[in-house]
């Protein structure tokens, strides 16, 4: 073999060797960049989970599986998305739909063991929150709906009144029915306050024709009427917005939502974990529009995902 060819044959394999070197160097030095930002993303996910900012964690962790497509990445944005969802449910006092969330943190066998031990004490509080509302909230709510239904309004302050009472009422976990109960004894001191009035512009007006009778007969009649109308005037008007009333738009796709529907709805929404027996009507119909357009037309096929929404606009 002549020297030249020697030569360029050794120059060849030189430089093979030497582009192999600088293809693998790159490729170590490409795959530290990407475990060094995946090390960090998860780094972050972690952090924010200690500090239990869930919404963070769920995106660190998300950032962390777009570097690197690995199982236990996508578990954990899955456990901290859960979390969140069952922190934010307690908050608007969906026990329940709190506790769906709670159990898809513990499910997975390899997920993170913070989440896992911080799902385990966020349960324990849902548990006792749920205990408070279904044997002392919620009697006295319905209590107090029931006697507003026949007129008492009296009563229903003093159930409203026991609610505001209780000494965990001001926690976190009960804000909406705080929020309800406020509203409600607003409602009903206003409309027995107005039944008081009511009551003694009747008096009044019965005395003052009683002591006008001595007049002469085509006076005291012309007095009487003037006042019997003044009395009928100010006599409280049949309530047509405040709880249990139905106003605006009653149809919905072009058919008018009937008491039935209505109620079959509010029994959908209870089961979700929504307290739905403070609803008015028309807030029942409103949601039902809105879940109808996904197509959930019938109460059965109502989400707590068309709630969520409803309730966010």
């Amino acid at each position: 073999m002549k020297k030249s060819t020697l030569v360029a044959t050794a120059t060849v394999i030189i430089l093979a060797v030497l582009g192999g070197g600088i293809f693998f160097a790159n490729r170590q030095a490409k795959q530290g960049r990407t475990n060094t930002a995946y090390n960090s993303a998860m780094t972050n996910g972690k952090t924010a989970v200690v500090q239990k900012h869930y919404d963070a964690a769920m995106t660190a962790f998300n950032q962390a599986y777009s570097i690197k497509a690995t199982p236990l990445a996508n578990t954990y944005a899955s456990q901290a998305e859960h979390m969140a969802t069952a922190t934010a449910d307690l908050k608007r006092g969906a026990y329940q739909l709190a506790l769906s969330a709670i159990k898809r943190v513990l499910a997975p066998a390899n997920g993170y063991s913070l989440l896992r031990q911080q799902a385990r004490t966020l349960k324990s509080s849902v548990l006792s929150a749920k205990d408070n509302y279904e044997h002392e909230i919620k009697p006295l709510m319905e209590n107090a709906l029931k006697a507003e239904n026949k007129g008492s309004y009296q009563a229903a302050v003093g159930y409203y009144q026991q609610v505001l009472a209780l000494p965990y009422i001001t926690g976190s976990a009960y804000r909406r029915y705080l929020a309800e109960a406020k509203q409600g004894l607003k409602d009903a001191k206003a409309q027995a306050d107005s039944n008081d009035a009511s009551d003694n512009s009747s008096s009044s007006s019965s005395s003052s024709s009683s002591n006008s009778s001595s007049n002469s007969s085509a006076s005291s009649k012309t007095k009487n009427t003037k006042k019997q109308k003044i009395a009928r005037n100010k006599q409280p008007k049949t309530p047509v917005e405040g709880k249990g009333a139905t106003t605006g738009d009653q149809k919905v796709q072009g058919k008018t939502v009937d008491s039935t529907m209505v109620e079959a709805i509010r029994k959908q929404l209870n089961q979700l974990g929504f307290y739905a027996n403070s609803w008015s009507p028309q807030d029942i119909i409103n949601l039902y529009r809105q879940a109808a357009a996904n197509g959930h037309t019938q109460p059965s096929q109502i989400t707590a995902e068309d709630v969520r929404n409803w309730l966010q606009k």
